[in-house]
C-alpha cells in the first residue's frame, strides 16, 4: 500500500505550530478554552495508539483537561506556517494550584525545581524526561514548578515558557536559605532506584517538608506510570490515568515550550531553503561514540548498520516529491547521506553532547552545540515521515511530533526498520 504522498501544490508548508514556537504574543490571546478535547476530523488517523497490544485511544468529552489550538497561521515575516495538526496542551484548571501570576508572590509557595548545572544530567532527551516528571511529581504535590537548568547555559537563551511559565520564581529561589532546601538524585543508567517503585504509597507531604524540592532525574517512564498508581491520583490528576505516556509528554512539553526568536528564525530558514512545498522525509541515527563526539559512550544495544537504513531512505530518493532530512551524532552519516541524496539537507553546524562536552570547549562554544540540539529536535518534530533510531532524543521528537501516521522504527538488534506507532516505542526500545 502505498501511503507516501507529496505536498499539494498550493499549499507551501504544512507544520506543526507550537512546535516551531508560537512566539507570538496574540496567539496567547487566541486559545480557545474546550471543556473536552477534540480530535479533528480532517486528521482522523492523527492517533497516538495504534497497535493490538494496545487499544487505538478514542477520546471523548468524558476528559475534560485539555485545551485545543488548530489551524493557526503564523507568520515570521511571511505566512509559512499552514499548520494541520492537533496541538494539545493542558487546561488552565489544571495548571491552578501550581501557578504564581506575580514574583510577589513567590515567597508564599512551595516549589518543585527541575535542576540540572554542574552534576551528571544526560543528553537533551534525558532532560527533558526529567523535566516531564518533576513537572508531573509537582502537579501531584501543589507545588509551584521551576525550571533550573544552566549546563552548558541557560535554557531561555533559546526556549522559553508557554502556557506555564517556569520562570516567575528563579529569582526568589536563589535566595531561600540552604536549610529550608531538600535535594535529591535520581539519575538512572542501567537501574532504577527505590524512589520511583515507592511513589504509589509515598505520602509526600511528610516525605517533603521543606519549601523547595530540587530534583535531579532522567527517569519519566516508570515515574509515570507509578504516579497513575498513586493513592491521591484521582483526586489530584484524574486526567492522566487513562492516558498514554506519549500523549502525557506531549502534553507536558507543548504546555512548557516555546522557542525564542532566534530558533524561530533558523527553522524558518531550514523549511524555507531546502522543502519547496515537498513531502518532508527526517530520520535521526544515532551512533554513540564516534570520532564526532568522541566523549559520548557506546550503545549497550550496539550501533545501527546504517546500511540498512540508508536502503529504507532511498524510496524517498526522488527530489520532485521529497525532501530528506537528516540529523546524527556522526559527520560520517551525514557524510554519507548528503554523498548519495541528493535531496538532503541538515543544519550543517558542529556536533556536540551537551553532556559529554570533555575538551569541546576549547573548540566550539558549548552553548551553540545545545541551540544545536534544540534546533535539530524541533526540526524532527516537523517532519511528514520521520525515521528514528533507539534514543531518548529521537523519541521526544516523536512525542512532540504527536502523530504515528508515517511513523518508522530501526531495530538494531533485528537489523529491520519498520512501521510502527507512539505507544510502541516504549514497548521496543524499552527506555526508563
Amino acid at each position: 500500500m502505498h501511503i507516501y504522498k507529496a505536498f499539494p501544490s498550493e499549499t507551501f508548508f504544512k507544520l506543526v505550530a507550537i512546535s516551531i514556537g508560537v512566539a507570538v504574543t496574540c496567539l496567547m490571546c487566541n486559545i480557545v478554552d474546550y471543556s473536552f478535547f477534540i480530535t479533528l476530523p480532517r486528521r482522523t488517523k492523527d492517533k497516538f495508539a495504534k497497535t493490538d497490544k494496545i487499544p487505538e485511544k478514542v477520546f471523548s468529552g468524558r476528559n475534560n483537561n485539555f485545551e485545543l489550538q488548530s489551524s493557526y497561521l503564523v507568520s515570521l515575516n511571511n505566512p509559512i506556517y499552514d499548520t494541520n495538526r492537533d496541538i494539545r496542551i493542558l487546561r488552565k484548571e489544571t495548571l491552578k494550584n501550581i501557578v504564581v501570576e506575580h514574583e510577589q508572590d513567590c515567597p508564599d509557595k512551595q516549589f518543585l525545581i527541575y535542576k540540572c548545572s554542574t552534576q551528571l544530567c544526560g543528553g537533551l532527551g534525558d532532560r527533558e524526561r526529567g523535566i516531564v516528571s518533576s513537572f508531573l511529581l509537582a502537579l501531584l504535590t501543589n507545588r509551584t514548578f521551576v525550571i533550573y537548568m544552566t549546563k552548558p547555559c541557560e535554557l531561555e537563551n533559546f526556549i522559553g515558557p508557554f502556557f506555564y511559565n517556569w520562570t516567575i520564581c528563579k529569582k526568589y529561589i536563589e535566595t531561600v536559605q540552604p536549610e529550608n532546601i531538600s535535594e535529591h538524585y535520581h539519575i538512572c543508567g542501567q537501574r532504577l532506584d527505590s524512589f520511583y517503585t515507592n511513589i504509589p504509597n509515598m505520602n509526600f507531604k511528610e516525605v517533603w517538608t521543606h519549601q523547595i524540592v530540587i530534583m535531579h532525574t532522567n527517569v519519566y517512564n516508570h515515574l509515570m506510570n507509578n504516579i497513575k498508581l498513586h493513592k491521591d491520583i484521582q483526586r489530584q490528576m484524574n486526567w492522566i490515568i487513562n492516558m498514554t505516556n506519549p500523549e502525557i509528554v506531549h502534553l507536558v512539553l507543548h504546555t512548557l515550550f516555546k522557542p525564542r526568536q532566534r530558533l524561530n528564525e533558523q527553522l524558518f530558514e531550514l523549511v524555507k531553503n531546502n522543502l519547496n512545498g515537498r513531502h518532508l522525509v527526517c530520520s535521526h541515527i544515532r551512533i554513540g561514540k564516534n570520532p564526532s563526539i568522541p566523549g559520548d559512550l557506546n550503545l549497550s544495544e550496539g550501533k545501527p548498520k546504517t546500511q540498512t537504513i540508508y536502503s529504507f531512505l532511498k524510496r524517498f530518493k526522488n527530489p520532485q516529491k521529497y525532501a530528506l532530512y537528516i540529523a546524527s551524532d556522526s559527520n560520517e552519516v551525514r557524510h554519507d547521506i548528503m554523498s548519495n541524496f541528493k535531496n538532503a539537507f541538515n543544519v550543517n553546524r558542529t556536533i556536540v553532547h551537551v553532556d559529554r562536552l570533555k575538551n569541546v570547549y576549547k573548540t566550539t562554544n558549548v552553548c551553540e552545540g545545545l541551540f544545536t540540539a534544540i534546533l535539530e529536535q524541533q526540526m524532527l518534530s516537523l517532519c511528514d515521515t520521520l525515521l528514528i533510531t533507539r534514543s531518548n532524543f529521537g523519541t521526544i521528537a516523536a512525542y512532540m511530533r504527536g502523530s504515528s501516521e508515517n511513523l518508522f522504527l530501526y531495530q538494531t538488534d533485528i537489523d529491520q526498520v519498520f512501521s510502527t506507532n507512539l505507544t510502541n516505542i516504549q514497548i521496543i526500545y524499552r527506555f526508563f
